[in-house]
């Protein structure tokens, strides 16, 4: 059931599996992917805002080397709105972590929104930016 870690809560208390079981695991995974590898961990030994806060320093950071104005501001704020995501998808008490539906509604709302800005701005494909980069 995974490296004590990362294991979800219910299942380390009461040895249960609940419905939210994937949604943990989702969260767990877009932690990893917004902050590295070792990210998970270290989302427990700080607050939500300190985490988010480091999240986006971190790829603020990034993002200032190949994109300015409107188009840096959207992609911090996708990189936010998936922060916020994934903590919501680890809370410890199952029944506070969103549903796949208000979770796949927010990404086409960020989906939506930054389509919608002229790709000026950017000086290459942000896709191709490596995203882990720490030791």
């Amino acid at each position: 059931m995974g490296h004590l870690g990362t294991s979800h809560p219910e299942y380390i208390d009461k040895c249960e599996i609940s419905g939210m079981f994937d949604i943990f695991s989702l969260g767990v995974v877009i932690i990893k992917i917004v902050s590295g590898p070792r990210g998970y961990p270290k989302c427990l030994d700080m607050s939500s805002d300190e985490f988010n806060d480091q999240v986006q320093r971190d790829w603020r950071n990034r993002l200032e080397a190949t994109c300015t104005g409107t188009l840096l501001e959207a992609y911090c704020h996708q990189v936010e709105t998936c922060a916020q995501i994934a903590l919501n998808c680890v809370e410890t008490d199952s029944q506070k972590r969103p549903d796949i539906m208000k979770i796949t509604e927010k990404l086409n709302e960020l989906e939506f929104d930054t389509g919608k800005l002229p790709k000026k701005g950017c000086h290459r494909i942000i896709s191709r930016m490596i995203v882990h980069n720490r030791p």
